[in-house]
């Protein structure tokens, strides 16, 4: 017989080293498969529950307005300057606290959106959420003077999670978006 009892047991050795590795291998990509489908699910719950608040709630809704539209800002404008005049004392009657406390709903959601898992989007969600969020919204809120000094006193942390110099300085050069900048 060609095949001795020896070499067999070399042949099994071999044999089972290489099933141990390859189930291992099929175990490592069926786990990274199933865990890539269950973050990329999660975010995208996520990220329609945050889409959804933004869009579909009415104090959030007239926030937005009073960002876009310089007509409609003037409703909060006043408040802004009065509240800002008085830093670490609020002044203001009901009905500016309740203008206010609409503005804040919106701060605080936007807040959510910054510390939303960006690490684990693809580009193409990177994108989409650089284009809804940051380069409209975030940007137009700090045109407003008013506004930005109010985030900046008020909501510090939002404040210094989004606020670049560079996105408002005319003289300089288009920022390259972070998702866009090549590794270190």
């Amino acid at each position: 017989m060609w095949l001795d009892l020896n070499t067999i047991s070399k042949l099994a050795s071999i044999v089972s080293a290489f099933s141990l590795a390859s189930g291992s291998a099929a175990t490592w990509i069926i786990y990274n498969t199933i865990q890539k489908r269950s973050l990329h699910t999660e975010w995208l719950t996520s990220f329609r529950v945050i889409y959804q608040e933004f869009w579909k709630e009415e104090h959030n809704s007239i926030v937005r307005r009073w960002i876009a539209s310089d007509a409609e800002y003037t409703e909060i404008q006043e408040i802004l300057i009065e509240r800002n005049n008085g830093v670490g004392q609020n002044n203001l009657d009901s009905s500016k606290n309740a203008k206010l406390d609409k503005l804040d709903g919106f701060l605080a959601l936007l807040s959510r959106v910054t510390t939303f898992e960006k690490n684990r989007m693809t580009p193409e969600q990177r994108e989409l959420w650089s284009a809804i969020y940051e380069r409209y919204w975030i940007t137009k809120m700090y045109t407003r003077p008013e506004l930005k000094a109010y985030v900046e006193n008020q909501w510090s942390s939002l404040y210094k999670d989004t606020y670049r110099n560079s996105l408002f300085d005319a003289n300089a050069s288009a920022p390259v978006p972070w998702y866009l900048k090549s590794p270190r």
